[in-house]
């Protein structure tokens, strides 16, 4: 081949290479289409103790959205959570103007509103007859876990911001504040769930009570308590997911799916240092459901429990990482009818002496994803340098057989005739 076909046919390789390169665009696993801002609005900016008050969202600028989707939060009032385009809910005073905020959320957008509560003061005449209100006061969080002598923090809102805290078993087993701190030494032999009770009174409502729950399993170490052996080091937690549905057999770092199809989510848990008491839990968001009998323990089937109570993984020694798979099923009524929606899947893993540590993989729902947006991402560039490669080898071909022909030989020799009759000022050409 001559020096004229190998300089055509590598520019003939740059050339397509740098075309097919810019009309190619990468795949993107977590695509999601812009809904425009979220906002939320209030009925009315202020209101009177006990009286209802409706909030409402809607989006500015972007695509429709389904606002099925929409998860409202107002702390300290009764109902304090709903879902849907609007939210009612009622909120009480009963010695001072509060200004009470609600928070609104898509699971990617969150927006707030407020309202201002004024107190209403009893009649002296005639006394009216007062119902103790239960919603006004609420213990956070309702229901959380703590390992042996772990210390669990819980907190109170609503009432009259005075709260007395009551934990039998605990240490310390009462206090006061909104924060109360405390811990529990299980060493019954099973899982245990502890009642934190949280009360406040005044002479508006009288005295309510609230209650949370501390689940703690029970210490099965060998060093006798109440002193257990801790490990030392830390614990890292990274998380990977695929949908298997679509034939994905590698791990990625985002996962998306379509009603009925099914995720394996992966809970990588690596130790740095000697660690004891490992346990991971993981919280799976609306849309997604667990299938039971999924969850395995570096390749060994366990019981269920991640998604609730936790799993109890053990002990880890330095460098040594555990994987907990379990699988996942994409619910029809989660789904937009059109466009996508983004939610997380979150987990937490904590051993004993350190502190607990917190990952989440961004999972993708949509009715109609294209195949593209839940297979591996490897389009773009890559694919296109093979397919210019490919077009420029083709092209190369094409060109040495033109050389080779009659015709081609007749131009060149007309060519030189010309170039020679130019050098002379003679006319060659006839």
């Amino acid at each position: 081949m001559s020096k004229n076909t190998l300089f055509v046919g590598l520019v003939a390789t740059v050339l397509v290479s740098l075309v097919v390169g810019a009309l190619a665009t990468p795949a993107r696993a977590d695509y999601v289409p812009y809904q425009g801002t979220l906002s939320c609005w209030s009925s009315a900016s202020s209101v009177n103790s006990g009286q209802s008050v409706t909030f409402g969202a809607y989006y500015s600028g972007g695509y429709s959205y389904p606002y099925s989707q929409l998860t409202w939060s107002a702390p300290g009032a009764y109902p304090s959570t709903g879902t849907g385009t609007s939210f009612s809910t009622t909120f009480w005073s009963s010695d001072i103007s509060r200004t009470y905020t609600v928070t609104v959320t898509d699971g990617m957008q969150t927006t707030n509103c407020s309202v201002t509560v004024y107190p209403t003061q009893p009649s002296p005449y005639p006394t009216p007859t007062l119902t103790p209100y239960p919603g006004s006061l609420q213990c956070s969080p309702a229901q959380t876990w703590a390992l042996y002598g772990q210390d669990v923090t819980l907190n109170a809102w609503g009432g009259n911001n005075v709260y007395t805290w009551s934990a039998p078993e605990g240490n310390p087993s009462s206090g006061t504040g909104s924060t109360f701190k405390t811990r529990y030494y299980n060493t019954s032999g099973s899982t245990r769930n502890y009642t934190v009770s949280v009360s406040t009174y005044d002479t508006y409502y009288g005295t309510r009570t609230s209650n949370c729950t501390v689940t703690v399993p029970s210490y099965s170490g060998s060093t006798p308590t109440p002193t257990p052996y801790y490990g030392t080091g830390t614990v890292s937690l990274t998380m990977t997911g695929r949908n298997v549905s679509r034939g994905q057999s590698s791990r990625y770092t985002t996962v998306a799916g379509s009603p009925g199809d099914t995720v394996d989510l992966f809970l990588h848990v690596k130790a740095r240092g000697y660690l004891t008491g490992v346990w991971t839990t993981d919280y799976l968001p609306a849309g997604l459901s667990y299938v039971p009998g999924s969850t395995t323990l570096n390749g060994y089937v366990v019981a269920d429990g991640v998604t609730t109570t936790g799993l109890y993984v053990g002990t880890l020694a330095d460098g040594q990482e555990a994987t907990i798979k379990f699988s996942a099923t994409v619910q029809n009524g989660a789904v937009p009818t059109a466009g996508s929606i983004t939610v997380y899947d979150n987990a937490q893993t904590r051993a004993d002496g350190t502190t607990a540590v917190s990952a989440r993989i961004a999972v993708t729902l949509g009715s109609r994803l294209a195949i593209a947006q839940i297979s591996t991402v490897k389009t773009g560039p890559t694919d296109s340098l093979v397919y210019a490669l490919s077009i420029a080898v083709l092209m190369t071909g094409m060109y040495a057989l033109y050389t080779r022909s009659p015709l081609f030989a007749k131009r060149t020799a007309l060519a030189e005739i010309g170039r020679l009759s130019r050098q002379s000022d003679l006319n060659f050409s006839r």
